[in-house]
């Protein structure tokens, strides 16, 4: 069957708990909708170590949907953390951690892409019910113009400073792409633009994503809000430290009971007590989150650079035995 969409996902070493969780959850798309949908997820394995390939690679390709690739053979590509790499455009970036990063990555796939569809997802993106892709699709389907969709959209905003600003986006943590996006050639990668007293940041894809509207006129858009209860961004597992495989059921349990309550759907007559249910088994999931998880949050704000090249005490916690000083 030719496949319509290619789900691709990177998997750094930090992601594989988190992944786990993340790839499985493609089953209930594949089970449900892959005669209307037939797909493969991609996934990019990128500098994982021997024990994680030993516990992972096998169970990940027996999935029906599954695609796996290692990225062992372009070890001479990894770049050491704190290392400036320079874009086809000529702007900077810092390599944040000791793998290859995921806007040069997709930067170099996307191109190469022969489905109808393509879409970044990231591998702390578990889908909880599979019907908001569906929609995405007929979407895109029935709108020529429309060349994507994200889960998500934020607006141009401050970002930590008083003259600093993050472009707006669509996020890349499960973004679909229409083939005809390929015409633009602009990079996926971060930029930095000063102007006068004021720097305006674009995060990852958005300066594509910028040269897609204005240069091509093509439209963009995210899911409706009544969608946003059937996926969960965990958010920047490529930074995280804290979670491990001992306290992961605990975090992931508690993350999705913070966002979508016991799951209880509302059903007529009932719709407000099931509403209620829900509301409770949030508020105090997300008392117990914070209780146990609290500084997980907080320590997937840092960039390893930002770690590795600190001797600010505040970091400490955050350290591991691959930070050492740039």
């Amino acid at each position: 069957m030719q496949k319509k969409i290619i789900f691709f996902m990177i998997v750094t070493p930090r992601d594989a708990i988190i992944a786990d969780y993340s790839i499985k959850s493609y089953m209930k798309l594949y089970k449900k909708y892959y005669k209307q949908l037939p797909f493969t997820l991609y996934v990019y394995a990128n500098t994982f170590t021997q024990d994680l390939k030993d516990e992972y690679f096998d169970k990940w390709k027996k999935l029906p949907y599954v695609e796996l690739y290692d990225n062992a053979v372009k070890k001479d590509k990894i770049t050491k953390i704190g290392t400036e790499i320079i874009s086809p455009e000529g702007y900077k970036s810092i390599v944040w951690s000791n793998c290859e990063l995921p806007s040069v990555i997709w930067s170099e796939e996307f191109l190469k892409f022969e489905t109808p569809y393509w879409a970044t997802v990231d591998a702390d993106f578990e889908i909880l019910k599979p019907k908001f892709i569906i929609r995405m699709i007929d979407k895109l389907d029935n709108n020529d113009n429309l060349v994507a969709m994200s889960s998500d959209y934020s607006d141009t905003g401050k970002y930590k400073g008083e003259h600093q600003y993050l472009y707006k986006r669509y996020h890349t943590w499960f973004c679909i792409y229409k083939k005809k996006a390929q015409v633009c050639k602009v990079s996926h990668q971060f930029y930095s633009v000063s102007n006068n007293s004021e720097r305006l940041m674009y995060d990852d894809a958005a300066y594509f994503q910028k040269h897609l509207r204005e240069d091509y006129g093509f439209d963009m858009d995210a899911v409706d809000p009544i969608n946003q209860r059937q996926f969960i961004h965990y958010g920047a597992f490529g930074q995280n430290r804290l979670i491990n495989k001992n306290n992961v059921k605990k975090f992931r349990k508690l993350a999705i009971a913070s966002k979508i309550g016991g799951g209880v759907p509302s059903l007529r007559p009932f719709d407000k007590l099931c509403n209620y249910i829900n509301r409770k088994i949030q508020k105090h999931a997300a008392k117990e989150f914070d209780k146990y998880f609290a500084d997980s949050v907080e320590d997937r704000k840092y960039i390893d650079a930002v770690i590795a090249n600190s001797d600010d005490p505040k970091y400490d916690k955050f350290r591991d035995a691959g930070n050492t000083k740039v």
